[in-house]
């Protein structure tokens, strides 16, 4: 093995430890549980349906390395590890491009790819069952195709193209947003490409993107074969354009998006500065500079610069930024390109170094090393925030929401992430086959009230209710209870007039035909906190998902109590919320609301309408 090959195997190999090493045991919230569902069985997520990430994870089938979404969670620590892989090979041929010998080369490539893959951003989708580290790995491979072929212009080899060309249709089947973000930053090389050697090498290299994104045939291939998760149903051709245009989430985009487009980017370009660094956005801005400004390494330092601008443009139009790791997905090759141009201003000024000073070459070449150890340094404080090798909030609040569940019961889901959570679950255990979910807020994809109704048809009035109102109906609700157990996650679509039928019953509100009386509902509340007591006992200290999952189901508890009256359970969930976050306004205003008498002096049920979230 050469000395390239080396670094190279450093620069994959180390993160991949680490990433192995804090992995989710048990998947996690946002969308990791649909990603389980649909590894388990290959399924269908929802939209765009991600068909290339349904086969891929099915792999994780075949590891003997214990539960299901851990070994999905590894699926993602390998593709992460290889993004890192293509991404060192990249930023070595840059540094080439520069000019600088090799053993300079080397190690400042080894430094921009930890610093990249110790990045919060980059680590926290290697260790969880997401798409992203999967996407990372496609572009950063076609990328480096890029770079190859650039850096030998005209001579470039045609195969890296058409390489790069495969990778970008396997990228559209996995998320088809992120790669066509790639085709600005190639759009360049194209043209010189068709040129240079005419428009039928393009034509090979546009049947090769066609191979790739070939692989969404495999969504109305299993939609036909019913697996277990099939949200949007892709079996019509409306159904599976539907499904890969994203359409359920389009209103949440441009001026669909609430902050003003200057807090968008200021948020961006704060979440880029968090998992690298400040420093090294300046650095970085300098090192695009001078890749663009010198002519040798020019090409290649426009496909970078528009990686990053491009990037940083898209997900500021997005928005939803701060808080949301999903967005840091998004900015994987915004990330690379950071890394890269912040090492390469390091780059330039070694390299006057030692061309003006010879006798410094030693020194220039222990600095570039320092750059890799300075990086692993910095992983350090990612690693505390990233890791989930001690995730256990999944699996405690499971108890509560699905395996202490009634036998036959029917589950109103308003929360996505307790939907996914449960579908999660499921795929692995299939403990629950006797419960029926009702996810309220995916009613509107296709197939998925048919599906129910069919299968459940005392459902029918109950779904029809939902998609009228978009919301439930509480006569629908009541109607039910006789048929079967009923249990209502709160939300604040839930109907005020409901709250009357609904007693506690663990983290939900079980539904009875008449009024509830006060000993029901103190009863199920007693319980209720007993059991919310020992979750917290042996959660300990959450993560930061998790004690906000607790924060919100204890906050609607809170508001239910407090419009019946009962406000020393009302006061008790406030407490719990309050031991979270004691300074959101709207919590804060109900803590107060729940200590202050009403008109009549008495403290019985109050308004809880100011307090409901919109």
């Amino acid at each position: 093995m050469g000395q390239e090959n080396r670094y190279g195997a450093l620069a994959a190999g180390v993160p991949l430890v680490a990433y192995l090493a804090s992995a989710s045991p048990s998947g996690h919230w946002l969308d990791a549980g649909t990603f389980v569902a649909q590894a388990s069985d290959l399924g269908i997520a929802h939209p765009p349906g991600h068909p290339l990430y349904g086969m891929v994870s099915a792999a994780a089938m075949l590891l003997p390395l214990g539960p299901v979404a851990f070994r999905v969670a590894c699926i993602s620590s390998i593709c992460a590890a290889l993004a890192a892989l293509f991404f060192f090979y990249a930023a070595l041929r840059k540094h080439r491009l520069l000019g600088l010998r090799s053993d300079l080369a080397a190690p400042l490539a080894l430094g921009a790819t930890w610093l990249y893959a110790g990045a919060y951003g980059a680590w926290f989708q290697a260790v969880r069952p997401e798409v992203y580290a999967l996407q990372a790995a496609l572009l950063s491979f076609g990328l480096w195709c890029l770079v190859r072929f650039e850096a030998r212009f005209p001579e470039g080899d045609d195969r890296h193209l058409w390489a790069a060309a495969f990778a970008f249709g396997l990228g559209l089947a996995n998320h088809h947003f992120l790669a066509l973000l790639m085709l600005p930053a190639a759009a360049a090389t194209m043209g010189r490409w068709v040129r240079e050697r005419g428009v039928r090498p393009l034509g090979a290299a546009a049947l090769y993107g066609l191979l790739g994104a070939a692989v969404y045939a495999y969504l109305p291939l299993r939609a036909a074969a019913a697996p277990m998760l099939r949200l949007g149903d892709p079996q019509t051709p409306a159904r599976f354009y539907w499904t890969v245009s994203a359409q359920a989430f389009q209103k949440n985009t441009g001026d669909g998006v609430p902050l003003p487009a200057s807090d968008r980017l200021f948020d961006v370009l704060v979440a880029i500065g968090e998992s690298l660094h400040p420093a090294t956005l300046i650095a970085a801005a300098i090192g695009l500079y001078v890749l663009v400004r010198l002519e040798r390494t020019r090409r290649v330092g426009v496909i970078w610069a528009l990686i990053f601008t491009i990037g940083v443009a898209a997900r500021t139009w997005l928005g939803f930024v701060r808080g949301n790791p999903d967005a840091l997905g998004y900015l994987a090759l915004v990330l690379m390109a950071t890394a890269l141009a912040a090492s390469a201003a390091l780059g330039v000024v070694l390299s006057l170094t030692t061309e003006r000073r010879p006798r410094l070459r030693m020194l220039s070449s222990a600095m570039a090393a320092a750059l890799a150890l300075l990086s692993l340094v910095n992983a350090r404080g990612a690693a505390a925030s990233a890791s989930l090798a001690t995730f256990c909030g999944g699996d405690v609040i499971d108890d509560l929401l699905r395996r202490e569940v009634p036998e036959r019961a029917v589950l109103i889901l308003h929360s996505p992430e307790s939907i996914f959570r449960y579908w999660g679950g499921e795929a692995e255990e299939r403990l629950r086959p006797d419960v029926v979910v009702v996810p309220v807020p995916l009613m509107a994809y296709p197939g998925m009230a048919e599906s129910l109704a069919d299968t459940e048809p005392a459902l029918r009035a109950l779904l029809r209710g939902i998609l009228a109102e978009g919301t439930l109906r509480a006569s629908d609700v009541r109607n039910l209870v006789g048929e079967r157990p009923v249990l209502v996650e709160l939300d604040p679509r839930v109907p005020r007039e409901l709250y009357a039928s609904l007693v506690p019953r663990g983290m939900f509100y079980e539904a009875l035909n008449a009024g509830t009386s006060a000993d029901d509902r103190r009863e199920g509340a007693t319980q209720q906190r007993q059991r919310w007591r020992a979750a917290l006992t042996r959660l300990g200290e959450a993560d930061e998902a998790t004690r906000t999952r607790i924060f919100w189901a204890r906050y609607h508890d809170a508001v239910f109590y407090a419009a019946q009256g009962d406000r020393d359970f009302a006061r008790d969930a406030i407490d719990d919320v309050l031991a979270i976050n004691d300074e959101d306004e709207l919590v804060r205003a109900l803590a107060i609301a729940l200590q202050t008498p009403g008109e009549d002096g008495e403290l019985g049920p109050i308004d809880v309408e100011p307090f409901v979230l919109r």
